[in-house]
Parts: structure tokens; C-alpha cells; sequence
């Protein structure tokens, strides 16, 4: 059965790629397993943004956001809304976005595990910075204590100041950045 969960994910995803949005939406409904079906769909709902169908993007993060009731693990729940973030706000859906914001907050926050908290946050944090919200994001990272947690945020938070044409903010995000090799990488992008 994973196999085949994976082989129907895969195609899901070669058809978006393809240009067939209506066979990958097809080959994902009818994943069995509900993470694994949601996945494939913020696969779908990426690929579509990326060739620019962003009605198409936001119906697929919509299909997405309105599986997450069939997921029990919070944790997951959080992974996959926050990704819809930075699709609902290229498309234009700023009020849905930000209600869907406000909703994994909500989640992130109530994870009683600090473990996961901070994975929470840190996926909360990073879906900001790709919405063009580096800010929001980086006042975020004060509730995470491990620097590991913090080095995705800060990576994205660059990248997003970066793209709005603030280097000079994008570099001292940047100059943050613990690990060495994460930060030469990142200050290589902005330059």
C-alpha cells in the first residue's frame, strides 16, 4: 500500500509538472491515506504557482486546507497550512491567508509538547517569510530557543527582504545566521 501511495503521490505531482492539473488533482483523490493525499496536493498547489496558474494554486491550497480535519497530528496539520500561506497570498487571497495565519498561530501555540512547539513555530515562521512577512517571522524566533530551529527562519527571512529590494536588512538577517555554511550561502544570494 505505500508503494502505491507513493507511485500515485509521484504521478500526482508529474502531471502538475505536465501541465494537467485536472489528472494530478484526479491521481491525489484517490490516495487512501490522508497525509500522504494532502501532501501530494501542496505539491500540486507549489507546482501550479510556480507556472503562474494561481486560481488553480489557491483551489488546490483550499482542497488542501479543507483535508486538514482528517489529519489527528497537529504537528503535520501546521506543516502542511503553512505552506499554503505563501500560495493564498500570491494569488491574491490576503483575507484567507491571513484568517489561515491566525488559525496555525492558534495550532502552533497550543502544542503541548515543546518539542514540537518549536517545530510549529519554526513552520509558522518560515511560511511568513515566503509571504513576504520576514518581519512577523523574525518575531517569532524569540520563542525559539534551539538555534537549530532558528536558522531555517532566518535563511527564508533573508531571502524575503532580500526580494523585496531591502538588502541591507537581508544582510544583517543573514550575518545572524549561526552556522557558517547556511550563512555564506545565504549572503552569496543576496550579493
Amino acid at each position: 500500500p505505500r508503494l502505491v501511495m507513493v507511485a500515485l503521490r509521484d504521478i500526482a505531482t508529474a502531471q502538475a509538472s505536465a501541465g494537467r492539473p485536472v489528472e494530478a488533482l484526479a491521481a491525489a483523490e484517490i490516495i487512501p491515506d490522508a497525509v500522504k493525499r494532502l501532501e501530494a496536493l501542496a505539491a500540486i498547489a507549489a507546482i501550479q504557482a510556480k507556472k503562474n496558474d494561481l486560481e488553480g494554486a489557491q483551489e488546490t491550497a483550499q482542497l488542501l486546507l479543507d483535508g486538514l480535519v482528517e489529519i489527528d497530528d497537529s504537528l503535520k496539520r501546521v506543516s502542511l497550512a503553512s505552506g499554503t500561506l505563501s500560495i493564498l497570498t500570491q494569488a491574491g487571497k490576503t483575507k484567507i491567508a491571513e484568517r489561515e495565519l491566525d488559525k496555525i498561530r492558534e495550532m502552533a501555540r497550543a502544542e503541548e509538547d515543546p518539542t514540537h512547539r518549536s517545530a510549529a513555530l519554526r513552520h509558522l515562521a518560515s511560511a511568513l517569510a515566503e509571504s513576504g512577512k520576514p518581519d512577523q517571522a523574525l518575531a517569532i524566533l524569540k520563542d525559539l530557543p534551539d538555534v537549530s530551529e532558528r536558522t531555517p527562519v532566518l535563511v527564508s527571512a533573508a531571502a524575503a527582504q532580500a526580494r523585496a529590494g531591502h538588502a541591507e536588512q537581508a544582510i544583517l538577517t543573514a550575518q545572524t545566521i549561526k552556522a557558517v555554511r547556511y550563512r555564506a550561502v545565504v549572503l552569496t544570494r543576496i550579493a
